[in-house]
């Protein structure tokens, strides 16, 4: 969702700049660019690149490094799979599950995003009561999909259970987003491991979408910190650093019985200026990655206290949510772990676009989804600007 009215002319560290304008960008291209605009990483590696070529139709030696050192904090995959973007990194996970499994049906956690892929696209037909078979499309030209989608509600253990001991025997893979960055929340665990131990009970695959944690949070991954084992993990974002790049992991043995080549090519995929700036963002993250999330973390937590804190005093229902450096507005004192309990206090996201608004005017940037991405180039002035402004807006009962 973009701002029409609003045309960037460029962008440096925390901030965007239109002709006349400076906008504190908490945004950061949906949270891709954790080091900043044009960061030093950024302009080193394009620079050095550029003048060698920015595509050779055939693998690169920026490709065949960058896999070797993923592979090093990455051990327990054996496969790493190229493409320009998340959406393009699900395809390839969507492909691979059904080829390995041979079927159609996709059991998606609502609430997740997994990016303008056909079979992703879709939600509870009226959006506050689970019916698993009664869907609705978020787009036109995708209605054929819907056969093959199934639904399950995130961090509601029963009824994911019910709905999937019904289907079980029809779905090739069920697919999350372990921490929804619409919904960041901290105590997904048990329902995680729930999935992961249903998942290998049923020999159904399970596939961690970490597009936005991969690289963001501590250990590099979601389904690491909780020592979970999914068979394939999707990564894009920060693995880009500013660049066009996707990434699918898997291990062999998941395809080992298929008789037919699964087709993973694409005109860009692994091309030497995206693998050059993602290898240098990820060597930059990794020697500096206990300093880089002490610092992100740290300013998310001060965000979440002082908001968290004023409106609890003043009674105002509204708080923030984090989880680590991805922080977002509930209209709601509650803690909320799932998109339902959300939207009952945002309905069609009213609320939100009311604040990304309002934000705006004040030269503060959100991402679409109103998250608050925290990154490395941010600083405590940074974030006591952007809690005066919401402390401001809060006192007016704007919502």
């Amino acid at each position: 969702m973009k701002n029409n009215n609003l045309i960037i002319t460029r962008a440096k560290d925390q901030f965007l700049y239109s002709e006349k304008r400076k906008i504190l960008d908490f945004s950061l291209s949906s949270g891709a660019m954790i080091l900043g605009h044009s960061n030093k990483v950024y302009c080193k590696s394009l620079h050095e690149q550029l003048n060698k070529g920015s595509n050779y139709s055939n693998k690169n030696i920026n490709e065949v490094n960058f896999i070797k050192s993923l592979k090093k904090k990455f051990k327990e995959f054996d496969n790493f799979i190229f493409s320009n973007s998340g959406s393009e990194a699900n395809i390839r996970a969507l492909r691979i599950s059904r080829s390995a499994k041979n079927k159609e049906i996709v059991a998606m956690v609502n609430g997740s995003w997994h990016g303008s892929v056909d079979n992703f696209m879709f939600d509870f037909e009226n959006g506050k009561k689970i019916i698993p078979n009664k869907i609705k499309s978020l787009s036109s030209g995708i209605d054929y999909s819907k056969k093959s989608v199934l639904l399950i509600p995130y961090n509601d253990i029963k009824l994911t259970k019910k709905i999937l001991d019904k289907y079980h025997k029809k779905i090739s893979v069920i697919v999350i987003e372990p921490i929804q960055c619409g919904i960041p929340y901290k105590r997904s665990n048990e329902y995680l491991k729930f999935l992961e131990k249903y998942c290998q009970s049923k020999k159904i695959i399970l596939w961690f979408d970490e597009v936005i944690t991969g690289m963001r949070v501590k250990d590099y991954a979601v389904y690491k910190q909780l020592k979970i084992k999914p068979d394939i993990v999707t990564f894009a974002k920060c693995f880009g650093g500013g660049m066009p790049l996707g990434l699918t992991l898997f291990n062999s043995k998941l395809i080992k019985n298929n008789r037919k080549k699964i087709f993973f090519g694409g005109t860009f995929s692994g091309n030497p200026l995206s693998t050059k700036v993602g290898l240098d963002t990820f060597t930059f993250v990794k020697k500096n990655k206990k300093k880089i999330d002490k610092h992100i973390n740290h300013l998310s937590n001060l965000l979440e206290n002082e908001i968290n804190t004023y409106c609890k005093k003043q009674k105002i229902n509204f708080k923030i949510q984090t989880f680590e450096s991805i922080a977002r507005p509930i209209f709601s004192s509650e803690e909320i772990n799932n998109r339902f309990f959300r939207e009952k206090f945002d309905p069609n996201f009213k609320n939100s676009l009311k604040l990304k608004a309002y934000l705006l005017k004040k030269n503060i940037f959100i991402s679409s989804n109103c998250c608050f991405f925290i990154s490395y180039c941010h600083n405590k002035k940074d974030i006591n600007y952007l809690i005066n402004v919401l402390k401001k807006i809060l006192s007016k009962n704007y919502f």
